[in-house]
């Protein structure tokens, strides 16, 4: 075998996908770049992802909480409508 992914499963299929993509670098934003005074906003509720994985490490194994951190979602209308005002794009 050359390249690839191996994995195996005890519950039956599993299916693994690899996005490859480019962005511009002038638009790519990173916490790295935060300076004191910079806005954050934020879309969601804080802390639910971290609260999720309490409850896992605890033993439950379903819920709303452990969702968020399971299946994030990402709010990419969100992004688009920043990164549009932030960079004045139409």
């Amino acid at each position: 075998m050359i390249g690839g992914d191996t994995c195996s499963s005890k519950g039956g299929l599993a299916i693994s996908v690899t996005a490859i993509g480019e962005q511009l670098p002038q638009l790519v934003v990173q916490r790295s770049g935060a300076r004191p005074g910079d806005l954050i906003f934020v879309t969601g509720t804080i802390g639910d992802s971290a609260l999720g994985l309490e409850l896992l490490r605890h033993g439950e194994k379903i819920g709303p909480l452990i969702s968020r951190h399971l299946d994030p979602e990402p709010r990419l209308s969100a992004g688009i409508a920043w990164q549009r005002r932030v960079w004045q794009l139409p």
